[in-house]
């Protein structure tokens, strides 16, 4: 699926004749950084490539960079099984940072990839069992909230009133303890809004996944910063130049 160790750590017990696929990306991050125990693949693609073994098929496919660049969609069309990895994690609301992921952008697009797979079975990576198109609604209904609850934070806590808060109240060379207090006010605004909100199905969310309440901070930490990177919010381009939206 893609290079981290902890799904192809132990490839190479299968030894040195068996032929390995993976995208091209991945290939090139295993010879960029060597591991005798995750052999070179032998096979890349770069979109979509079919694997065939008598009447079995695998569909491979590429949509650019989520959790990592390099990670693919593995789809079985007859058994209706899709494997992809470190999106969503079946009754969880999946380990910290967004698992572990890179792009948070594409990560959450990755959800609604998923989605236009016809699937039944769902193989995720982590958890003790395979999810369905309602674990990947659930998962994708949790980020969403936590998106609006986010861009609440931006608005209120970006702009120069809200920052001004944080950075006008001390001398400048305790800066870095302003920005933790700003980001960490940030964080725990999406955090108290999403684990008191009542959820679609009248639930909270502590009662729908496991780890709400402990991993929810470290998401919404995640969320924050890639919003403030990786998005486009209201004027945040306009710095210097007069603008009274975000300045951050």
């Amino acid at each position: 699926s893609h290079w981290h160790s902890d799904h192809i750590g132990a490839a190479s017990m299968y030894g040195a004749k068996v032929e390995i696929i993976a995208h091209e990306i991945t290939r090139e991050l295993l010879a960029r950084f060597p591991d005798p125990l995750r052999p070179l693949p032998t096979v890349t693609f770069k979109e979509n490539l079919i694997v065939e073994l008598g009447v079995e098929k695998l569909e491979l496919s590429y949509k650019g960079a989520n959790h990592c660049p390099g990670n693919i969609f593995i789809y079985a069309p007859k058994q209706k099984v899709l494997t992809k990895i470190d999106i969503v994690s079946p009754g969880s609301c999946t380990f910290m940072h967004c698992d572990a992921s890179e792009n948070i952008s594409g990560w959450i697009e990755a959800h609604e990839q998923i989605l236009e797979y016809d699937f039944d079975f769902l193989v995720g990576g982590h958890i003790v069992r395979w999810g369905t198109r309602e674990d990947v609604l659930t998962s994708q209904e949790y980020f969403r909230d936590m998106q609006t609850y986010v861009e609440e934070a931006l608005d209120r806590m970006c702009s120069p009133e809200g920052a001004a808060e944080f950075f006008m109240t001390g001398p400048p060379e305790h800066y870095a303890v302003y920005t933790e207090n700003w980001i960490n006010s940030m964080v725990n605004y999406v955090t108290e809004k999403l684990i008191i909100k009542t959820t679609s199905n009248g639930q909270k969310w502590s009662d729908r996944l496991a780890g709400v309440t402990t991993n929810t901070k470290y998401h919404a930490y995640t969320l924050v910063e890639s919003n403030r990177t990786e998005r486009s919010h209201k004027g945040y381009q306009k710095r210097g130049t007069g603008g009274t939206d975000y300045f951050i």
